[in-house]
C-alpha cells in the first residue's frame, strides 16, 4: 500500500476535514441559491457543515439520520395541524 506522508499529516491536523467542509459549504450554497433559488439559501451551508464527518461513510450516515429526523418532524407537525 502506498503511503503519502503529506496527506497523513494533513489528516492528523484536521486539514482534510476542513477542506471537505469548505467544499461542502460552497456546493450547498450554489445549489440552494442558483438551482433552487431559495430565499433561505443561507441555511444550506450550515446544514452541509453540520453533517461533515471524518469519512464519507460517516457523513452519509449522519446525513441520512438528519433527513429522517426532519421528515419525521414534518410528518408529526402536519398530523398535529390536521387535528
Amino acid at each position: 500500500m502506498l503511503e503519502y506522508p503529506l496527506i497523513q499529516r494533513c489528516e492528523s491536523i484536521g486539514l482534510v476535514t476542513a477542506l471537505k467542509g469548505a467544499v461542502a459549504v460552497v456546493i450547498a450554497w450554489v445549489i440552494a441559491n442558483s438551482v433552487f433559488h431559495s430565499p433561505e439559501a443561507f441555511l444550506a451551508p450550515y446544514a452541509a457543515l453540520f453533517i461533515i464527518e471524518n469519512t464519507v461513510r460517516n457523513s452519509m450516515r449522519v446525513a441520512a439520520r438528519q433527513v429522517s429526523v426532519v421528515v419525521l418532524g414534518v410528518v408529526v407537525a402536519r398530523s398535529r395541524l390536521g387535528e
